[in-house]
């Protein structure tokens, strides 16, 4: 029903613009015939020319479905066919032009064109037939051109758009290929941590499976989703926290700041764990004394800024990233191209540093904004 109403909208408004198109065209020629006049024998008044033309206009106005259906019925444009649809469009040419003509003989008749009476009727057409039917000829070649031009040009946006929507869903597919190589990755490393504690710690290890029950459990609610919000993120990298310090127990210890006006913002599903991940087992887990993970957020400069610093080992020389970061930067391209920042570098004492920066938008839920809360210190 509402596609049938747009519809109509539409072809209401191609007519109104044609017969718009018609009117400026007539008015354009008036004034041409207002200007003949200051060297003609024969001065025609203003009206008369506006007249006139407007006449012979909208005369070419009540013709036009016919010229669209020729157009449309016998194109030009198509190798199919081609030597039926000229011949085609020469009759249609033709027989319209002597109908406009005829128009043009009897309305100009009636508005006293040029001061001129004729005796009959046949003479008023014979007069506009020897007068016009070049030119009506080029008239009727010119409103197909137009035609042809509009078609093209719409067949150019119609390709752009097909094309923007192809890449559009390219981007999609890719991003939704990164983040199922990125969920098997992390269930995997999750699972050899339990598998190593099932015999010297069963009831760690028990434990640490309820928490990846949870952890599953949320991780499959928002498997389809792209973004969400940061606090979703914060609250789905605290089960994972949990996992790894039940795991590490006294080695592993968190410090969060994490600024309440960034709780809103919207970040890419599961962007923080493989960061946390690649701190823990390549900073921390190395250490006997193990050691301390920091993350913050804030705002800067219309940006979303998070940091991962850890005092762990770090690394002597260049850092070599795995599936896990690499698998981040690729989808961080994906959604911002060059409108982020994303950082890998050594503290100047011991340890490693990311960050992460991303435009700042507020994240739209469904059912309202994502709740924010008061600033976090552990």
């Amino acid at each position: 029903m509402n596609k049938n109403r747009n519809d109509k909208k539409i072809n209401w408004r191609k007519w109104l613009y044609i017969f718009a198109a018609w009117t400026a065209a007539a008015l354009f020629f008036a004034s041409n015939f207002v200007l003949q006049n200051q060297i003609s024998s024969q001065p025609m008044s203003v009206w008369q020319a506006v007249s006139v033309q407007l006449a012979s206009g909208y005369g070419w106005f009540v013709l036009m479905p016919v010229i669209l259906w020729l157009a449309n019925h016998f194109p030009l444009d198509r190798r199919g066919n081609l030597a039926r649809n000229i011949i085609a469009n020469l009759i249609g040419c033709v027989a319209l032009v002597l109908i406009h003509l005829a128009w043009d003989a009897f309305s100009q008749s009636v508005l006293n064109f040029r001061n001129r009476q004729f005796e009959t009727y046949f003479s008023a057409y014979a007069f506009q037939f020897y007068l016009n039917f070049h030119w009506s000829c080029v008239v009727y070649l010119q409103i197909n051109g137009i035609i042809y031009g509009i078609r093209y040009y719409n067949k150019f946006r119609a390709g752009e758009l097909r094309s923007s929507q192809l890449e559009g869903r390219l981007a999609q597919t890719r991003l939704k290929i990164l983040q199922m190589q990125l969920h098997p990755h992390f269930l995997f490393n999750t699972h050899n941590a339990i598998a190593e504690l099932i015999h010297k710690d069963p009831a760690t290890a028990e434990k640490m499976v309820e928490n990846l029950s949870d952890l599953l459990r949320m991780s499959l609610n928002k498997l389809n989703v792209e973004e969400i919000s940061f606090q979703q993120e914060l609250e789905f990298l605290n089960k994972y926290l949990e996992i790894e310090q039940t795991r590490f127990q006294d080695r592993l210890k968190i410090k969060k700041d994490i600024a309440p006006d960034t709780l809103d913002a919207t970040v890419p599903n599961m962007i923080l764990q493989p960061l946390i991940e690649n701190a823990v087992k390549h900073g921390i887990a190395p250490l006997i004394e193990g050691g301390t993970i920091e993350i913050r957020s804030f705002k800067e400069n219309g940006n979303l800024r998070v940091q991962i610093c850890d005092d762990g080992i770090g690394a002597s020389g260049k850092i070599i990233e795995g599936i896990g970061i690499s698998n981040t930067r690729a989808r961080l391209k994906h959604l911002y191209d060059n409108a982020h920042e994303f950082l890998i570098e050594s503290n100047k004492d011991k340890g490693m540093s990311v960050n992460l920066v991303v435009p700042f938008r507020r994240y739209e839920a469904k059912k309202g904004k994502s709740s924010s809360g008061k600033r976090q210190k552990q």
